[in-house]
């Protein structure tokens, strides 16, 4: 029973690092769509464009992260990397400039 819990942590721990996320600034649709894939299942979340503030890197002692900033105040974590030094901040940029550069054509 004792090594019960840290094997229920080390799964959660294998599951959560086995999750891919693809981020999406899809102008056609004016909005950021966030595709996550677990093992064979994909789950597609989509945020429209006018309710985003914009999208950040986050630092956190442990990592760093993306997260989304809602005009209305509310932020989501979207991501996050045990990497202190992923560089997310480019990221952030790249779909912050996709999100708002007019579409024409």
């Amino acid at each position: 029973m004792v090594g019960v819990a840290p094997a229920l942590g080390l799964g959660c721990m294998a599951l959560y690092a086995a999750v891919g996320s693809t981020f999406i600034a899809d102008r056609d649709r004016r909005a950021l769509v966030v595709r996550r894939r677990i093992g064979l299942w994909t789950i597609e979340k989509v945020y429209a464009a006018n309710t985003i503030d914009r999208v950040y890197e986050r630092r956190m002692g442990r990592g760093s992260g993306l997260a989304v900033r809602f005009k209305s105040g509310r932020s989501k974590n979207l991501m996050m990397s045990f990497d202190a030094t992923a560089g997310l901040d480019a990221i952030a940029g790249a779909l912050n400039h996709f999100l708002y550069t007019p579409h024409c054509g």
